[in-house]
């Protein structure tokens, strides 16, 4: 089918380098980092690893400060598509030298979609290794 293919080519994301693709539309900076993320996760469902990759990639060129805002949006996101099972942000973010960034994120998208609901309250960090301490 001919739409179908039209309608997979614009769903397909040019080559990472020089810039992240969304950033290029006008959005405010922090907004199109933090949603670069989502992004990538629109074309690539569930690929956290990827998206992960796609916002630390050395060739892309950007600050270290909008690679963290990329990062976050990563755990953001993850976060919320996994509010009842935090394991699934934990095996993401941990794969970054630093995750940390990656897991407050989510921890703090969890709150703010929960009406301030504490995530461990929830039962959701009874299962985490290496941020269990973060919750």
């Amino acid at each position: 089918n001919d739409d179908l293919a039209i309608i997979q080519k614009r769903l397909e994301l040019p080559p990472l380098p020089p810039t992240l693709q969304i950033c290029s539309l006008g959005t405010s900076e922090f907004d199109c980092f933090t949603y670069a993320a989502t992004q990538y996760l629109l074309v690539h469902p569930g690929d956290y690893i990827g998206a992960l990759q796609y916002c630390t990639d050395p060739s892309a060129g950007i600050s270290e400060d909008e690679v963290g805002i990329c990062v976050n949006g990563v755990g953001s996101q993850c976060a919320k598509e996994h509010m009842d099972d935090f394991s699934v942000v934990e095996e993401a973010c941990q794969t970054l030298d630093d995750g940390r960034g990656c897991f407050m994120a989510a921890l703090d998208y969890y709150r703010m979609s929960s009406a301030g609901r504490s995530p461990k309250d929830a039962g959701l960090c009874e299962n985490l290794t290496r941020y269990k301490s973060l919750c």
